[in-house]
């Protein structure tokens, strides 16, 4: 595709990420989509991530710091503030897309101004084993407004998100901060309350399962799933 087509901005959020940094880039400048932005917000980080972001000499990608760490959802929040594209996406640093994910996602979204969100399959790396599995069938992803088949069975991943920022900015939707895990399916869930979602039935992502991630603190993802549920 060429330049001509819509701006996809793609959010980055780091704090301290530097391990699997470079593989996360990588599979962002493979993308077969070429007009897209990366914010890459860096949280204070304090190892390498800055050098290792800005070692790519390329004027889409982007550089954000603030004064303060702040929480994962309060530094999303602050990145989807400077981003200029018609669409948004997410990548965490440990995470990482196949070459033709911005492409199908953009040409889904471009047929009907009405959708909100695009998702899609993806695959679970274990860093332990090494094997790479689907995370979910892909053949019972859902379209059109599908919160209460989210609420029943979420199966949305952020790493597989792009959205409609015009919906976004007209419904007020933004990242709860008081969450450490639970912000990303709130979001979602707001998103599909009010706008269409439509799937892509194949793994377009890859998530890197480690024992740093987030959402294996089991009990901290017990107690907000308490407040998120009130």
């Amino acid at each position: 595709m060429k330049n001509k087509e819509p701006l996809i901005s793609i959010i980055i959020n780091c704090f301290n990420g530097e391990k699997f940094l470079n593989e996360c880039l990588n599979s962002i400048l493979k993308q077969s989509y070429k007009n897209y932005e990366v914010i890459f917000w860096d949280n204070q980080s304090t190892d390498k991530s800055k050098l290792i972001f800005l070692n790519i000499k390329d004027n889409r990608f982007k550089y954000f710091s603030d004064n303060d760490h702040v929480t994962l959802y309060g530094a999303r929040n602050k990145a989807l503030k400077v981003t200029n594209g018609k669409y948004i996406a997410f990548l965490d640093v440990d995470d990482m897309w196949y070459p033709d994910k911005l492409e199908k996602q953009v040409t889904v979204m471009e047929k009907n101004s009405e959708i909100g969100f695009c998702y899609s399959g993806f695959k679970f790396l274990s860093e332990e084993s090494k094997r790479l599995n689907s995370a979910y069938d892909n053949r019972k992803l859902k379209s059109g407004y599908i919160c209460s088949h989210l609420i029943k069975n979420y199966n949305v991943g952020i790493l597989t998100l792009m959205v409609n920022k015009s919906v976004v900015i007209k419904n007020r939707i933004k990242f709860d901060e008081r969450f450490t895990i639970m912000g990303d399916l709130d979001f979602v869930l707001r998103l599909s309350r009010i706008s269409i979602g439509i799937p892509i039935k194949r793994d377009l992502a890859i998530y890197r399962n480690h024992l740093e991630n987030l959402s294996s603190k089991t009990s901290l993802t017990v107690k907000e799933r308490t407040i998120w549920a009130n």
